[in-house]
């Protein structure tokens, strides 16, 4: 073992600026063991148009994976089995993706779409065929999807009622349409519906229609 500022080294390489405290490193991760009473850091310094990187191997490249930083085109990558996972970067996290074109890009697979809406850049889900989301909750809860803004955490909102198997449209905080297996539309009482067919339309206000 060897120790840098620790006479008594914790792990292979113990490099102690000043001490943490009483700490019980693991086994598993005593190896190099940096530490320091204050802030303490690792850094890997490269050019300007290279990468520093933090590999991990085993018997095969199989195992390989990678956390890197590219400074020619800013981001942090994650390699996992010698492909990369994830990016962070500036404009946004990338999953599957390089360039992310929204602050969260998951993508399966190449739909051919080159922008998104800035009304709607927040998370972007993409793929070459079906796409889609899953919310899975309890058989006697709940699955929502919330809106809000500054005066109120749920201004409007859908809801999966998985006890009853129906689903719940809501306005200020209060279900204004339920659809059921028995009642494809069910409006609240005082709540305003209007029902759209080609061209045509019934509209009704409150319990009138």
């Amino acid at each position: 073992t060897l120790g840098v500022g620790q006479s008594s080294p914790d792990g292979t390489v113990h490099i102690e600026t000043g001490s943490a405290g009483s700490i019980t490193f693991q086994g598993a991760s005593d190896d190099l063991i940096v530490e320091n009473s204050t802030h303490g850091g690792i850094t890997v310094a490269t050019p300007a148009d290279k990468e520093g990187s933090l590999m991990f191997l085993g018997p095969t490249t199989g195992d390989l994976g990678i956390i890197a930083y590219s400074q020619a085109t800013p981001g942090l990558q994650f390699h996992v089995a010698n492909a990369e996972i994830a990016r962070i970067t500036p404009t946004g996290v990338g999953i599957g993706e390089t360039v992310p074109l929204a602050d969260l890009h998951v993508k399966a697979g190449d739909s051919g779409l080159s922008s998104v809406n800035s009304a709607a850049d927040d998370i972007f889900v993409e793929s070459a065929g079906a796409t889609g989301m899953t919310f899975a909750g309890g058989t006697g809860s709940n699955s929502t999807i919330a809106f809000g803004d500054a005066d109120s955490n749920y201004q409007g909102f859908i809801v999966h009622d998985n006890s009853a198997s129906s689903l719940k449209l809501g306005t200020a905080a209060a279900i204004r349409v339920t659809l059921t297996a028995a009642n494809p539309i069910s409006a609240m009482p005082d709540s305003d519906v209007a029902c759209y067919f080609g061209k045509g339309f019934i509209s009704s206000t409150g319990t009138s229609m």
